[in-house]
This record gives C-alpha cells, structure tokens and sequence, in this order.
C-alpha cells in the first residue's frame, strides 16, 4: 500500500526553531572570512541566501507545513582551536507545526553558500554537524538538544 500521512491539525501558535551547522577550513580561510579580507562579504551573502531558504522549507521537503515565518536570525560563532565557522539559523513564525526543517533548511544553505563561495581558496572545506539545536511553542513546549 502507499505510504499515507497522518495530517492532524494543530492550533497555531508562535513556534520557534533553533539549528546549527559546522564549516572546517583552514586556518588562513577563516581568517580571511573574520576579518573580512574578502572581495564580497561573504557572511552577508550567506546570511541572505539562508534566511531566503527557510521560507523555501515547504517546495524542498514534502509534506512540510507551509508557515509563515514571521523571522529568520542567523548569527556565526568561530571555533579557532578547530578551524570551524558555526552558523547558527533561528526561525520564528506564527504556525500550527514545526519549524525544524525550515530552520535546517536556513543553517545549510547558509552553509553551502560559504563554502561555494570560498572553494577556490579553500576547495577541501567540509559541513558538518548540521542539527537541530531546539524547537520550542506548541503543545510540547520547549525542548533542547541535551549536552
């Protein structure tokens, strides 16, 4: 037999969504992208592209709820000791499911946009660690990735 969804309705409610991804490259690289030694503003462009793609969660994922994200906040930590960038997307909206994916969606985007943009300096960058971070609104209120 197909595959069938269960699709129960939910209240709306203001939800929210928290999700991180990892980005290794050399040292010199993120270097270049801290102190924005760059020709473009690399963080921007990334910035841009992933809160472009939260909104875009419900064409990528089937059966994704379409919400309306009321607000994308991505923000980048820096892991000197690891050569790591950390992006970190948040997304809020006013919905009646989840905002995991959307929130994945952002911090991957974001991440790959990084990495396209950077791999002819630094071709071996790599993604990793990309999670959810924690979800909070609704009915199972908030929850966050134990430590």
């Amino acid at each position: 037999p197909a595959p069938v969804s269960d699709l129960v309705p939910k209240a709306p409610s203001l939800r929210r969504a928290t999700a991180t991804a990892r980005i290794t490259m050399r040292s010199d690289v993120l270097s270049k992208i801290i102190e924005g030694r760059d020709s473009a503003d690399v963080l921007a462009i990334a910035r841009t592209s992933g809160m472009l793609a939260a909104k875009r969660a419900p064409e990528l994922i089937p059966l994704c709820a379409s919400s309306q994200i009321t607000r994308v906040d991505i923000t980048f930590a820096v892991d000197p000791h690891a050569g790591a960038l950390i992006v970190k997307a948040k997304v809020e909206a006013f919905a009646s499911g989840s905002l995991g994916s959307d929130a994945l969606i952002a911090a991957s985007t974001t991440a790959i946009t990084i990495v396209d943009m950077l791999r002819v300096t630094d071709r071996w960058m790599s993604i990793s660690q990309m999670r959810l971070e924690e979800i909070g609104g609704g009915s199972e209120g908030d929850v966050k990735r134990p430590p």
